[in-house]
């Protein structure tokens, strides 16, 4: 009996005290019960943003592991191009301005006979990383902005490839226009 009592007791002591409370307006000991519920609604919002990051950087990783195996399938193209024109070729992706030198017929004996010409080397380069870009499909890259960049150093005996192409982004308003550039190196077989 004297266990039933003290519980009785501690019982009672327990609903006095938050009888008490409720009678001097002390709500401290009720605000406890909606705090679960605010600091889930914190956390989820930090957590949301988090995982729209890791969304938007995927976003980035993958067109730029794309681009990378389309400037090393460019590079290989102008490794192997024998007597290959020394010297630096900037063109947009849709712009052939820097082959407008080259008449019509040259252009259709590139397309025939790549070894033809010594700018044929760089057009064919081009005409592979635009073949390979609608072949990939990457996404999240703005396909009228593309540069690209086909070199060769005859000092080291080296071919240089560059692209270049903003993002377009997808959640994160940060990420859009964002240069995603790819370079890749090699050596001049010819």
């Amino acid at each position: 009996m004297v266990f039933m009592l003290k519980m009785t007791r501690s019982h009672s002591d327990s609903n006095s005290r938050l009888f008490k409370a409720a009678c001097r307006n002390d709500i401290s000991v009720f605000e406890e019960k909606g705090s679960v519920l605010v600091e889930a609604s914190i956390a989820m919002m930090f957590l949301a943003t988090v995982f729209l990051g890791v969304v938007s950087m995927a976003n980035i990783l993958l067109p730029y592991l794309k681009l990378t195996q389309i400037a090393d399938e460019a590079l290989r193209t102008l490794s192997a191009i024998p007597s290959l024109e020394s010297g630096e070729f900037k063109s947009s992706f849709t712009d052939d301005s820097i082959f407008k030198s080259l008449n019509n017929d040259i252009i259709q004996t590139c397309s025939s006979n790549p070894r033809s010409s010594q700018l044929c080397g760089h057009l064919l380069a081009k005409r592979r990383v635009q073949f390979l870009f609608r072949t990939l499909d990457i996404g999240f890259i703005d396909i009228s902005k593309v540069e690209i960049l086909t070199e060769r150093d005859t000092t080291n005996g080296t071919v240089h490839v560059k692209i270049t192409g903003p993002h377009t982004g997808l959640f994160l308003d940060a990420f859009e226009g964002l240069p995603i550039t790819v370079e890749a190196q090699g050596s001049y077989l010819f």
